[in-house]
């Protein structure tokens, strides 16, 4: 069975490493491997875990990292690691997500830490960390619901799996919330890429959303949504950038970003277990009130009344006044 680990008791065991200033006394020996798939080496989820490599290796820590370009590279990384024996190995997201976890059931002696996946039957060896990705979505979708001027806004999904569904269903909620202030009632269009390698495909999806009468459109598409913001770009319209604040790619269009710390998050499991929290065949969920989400970056165009709005919707989700929906079914009884 499945157990759920108190986040509490991470940030605690995380917070000793920090205030100590060094790192834990098994740091130099300890071992983790990470597999990035260069198919989408530049997206957000990628940089930010192989920044966080750069660091811990700078700590101490003993880092392997796995680049791969195919779904047999992947495999493969994963064999590879798995020979080097190291303490932790990691994965990010959904494009390696198979081969992680058939890895996992391999290596039962080894432990795996996966960031972002979805299991039915989480292996015991195997510690899952999930992000409420509706939680900042609906904050992205208030955001868009109250700067709309056609009263029409969009999302582009890389693939249509569960993660993204939160992020679709928690942004429409956040599109309703602002409709019921405005008193309005505002159109979401809604297009999935198939792929997060695809940033034509993007670009093409968000041209046509634009052109439909779409004046925002957010992007949940991985390295896809390269070509979401390259279209807002092209069109002088406005988009919401995702995991990492991604205004430097088109500052005058880039409405704010719902970023994703996988980088912090990394480090402190990480540490964690360099520290002797193992959170094998447990899942930890992380959201705005563990500081693990946010909307940031906001661009010059987003005014300060409309972002001191969206401080107070943050807290009442923190608070859990609001709960936004993760799925088709919660949304259609959801309500403001």
């Amino acid at each position: 069975m499945t157990r759920y680990f108190p986040f509490l008791l991470l940030i605690i065991c995380a917070g000793l490493v920090f205030s100590a200033g060094c790192i834990s006394n098994d740091a130099d020996t300890f071992s983790v491997g990470l597999v990035v798939d260069e198919r989408s080496a530049d997206d957000p989820f990628n940089s930010q875990a192989v920044n966080a490599f750069a660091q811990l290796r700078d700590e101490g820590y003993l880092t392997y990292i796995e680049n791969t370009d195919s779904e047999d590279e992947v495999v493969s990384a994963f064999a590879s690691l798995a020979e080097k024996n190291p303490d932790l190995i990691a994965g990010i997201g959904y494009t390696v997500e198979q081969a992680f976890f058939d890895a996992a059931k391999e290596n039962p002696e080894l432990r795996f830490l996966s960031i972002d996946m979805d299991y039915e039957d989480l292996p015991e060896n195997v510690a899952n960390v999930k992000f409420r990705g509706e939680e900042h979505s609906f904050l992205a979708g208030y955001l868009a619901g109250m700067m709309t001027k056609t009263h029409c806004v969009g999302v582009i999904t890389g693939m249509n799996i569960e993660s993204t569904r939160h992020f679709v269903y928690g942004y429409k909620a956040g599109v309703e919330y602002a409709a019921g202030e405005r008193g309005e009632d505002i159109t979401v269009l809604l297009d999935d890429a198939g792929s997060f390698y695809d940033p034509e495909k993007g670009r093409l999806l968000a041209l046509a959303q634009y052109g439909n009468g779409a004046d925002i459109v957010f992007n949940v598409a991985g390295n896809t949504g390269l070509g979401v913001i390259e279209a807002a770009n092209e069109t002088d319209m406005y988009v919401i950038g995702i995991d990492a604040d991604q205004n430097y790619l088109a500052p005058d269009n880039v409405l704010a970003s719902a970023t994703k710390s996988i980088g912090q998050t990394l480090g402190l499991v990480i540490r964690g277990y360099a520290d002797g929290t193992d959170i094998s065949g447990q899942v930890m969920t992380l959201g705005l009130k563990e500081g693990c989400l946010a909307l940031e970056g906001f661009g010059d165009s987003v005014p300060s009344n409309l972002r001191s709005k969206i401080t107070l919707i943050e807290n009442r989700i923190i608070s859990r006044e609001i709960v936004p929906p993760v799925s088709a079914d919660e949304f259609s009884v959801w309500s403001p």
